[in-house]
């Protein structure tokens, strides 16, 4: 169960570094555009610009696609677990009051 966390953590972290990397890339080719090395291809610097803004948005898009299914499936594992846990743990009173309490509301539909 543990192992789990740290899961987590090492996505959201990595994550990050990938986003630093391309925005160190844009910071890299808008110096380069500075510098005046790429004045005369002004439509390979904008195509470069939004081919990493592109890509960058993509993989945020799929990475937190992939998280999110990765996070619904541990709500319902433990989720489940829990319900078991709790099962496992309830008073058997607890069933008899329940099942009595059920009783009473559908007799006052009945009625």
């Amino acid at each position: 169960m543990s192992a789990k966390r740290p899961f987590f953590g090492q996505v959201h972290k990595t994550t990050a570094r990938l986003n630093l990397g391309f925005e160190q890339a844009l910071e890299n080719l808008s110096s380069l555009e500075r510098l005046g090395l790429l004045r005369e291809k002004r439509e390979f610097f904008k195509t470069c610009l939004l081919t990493l803004e592109e890509m960058r948005g993509w993989a945020n898009y799929e990475i937190g696609e992939a998280i999110s299914q990765r996070a619904e499936k541990d709500w319902i594992r433990f989720g489940r677990l829990r319900f078991r846990r709790e099962k496992k743990r309830r008073d058997p009173n607890d069933v008899l009051i329940e099942a009595e309490r059920l009783t009473r509301k559908s007799r006052k539909g009945v009625a």
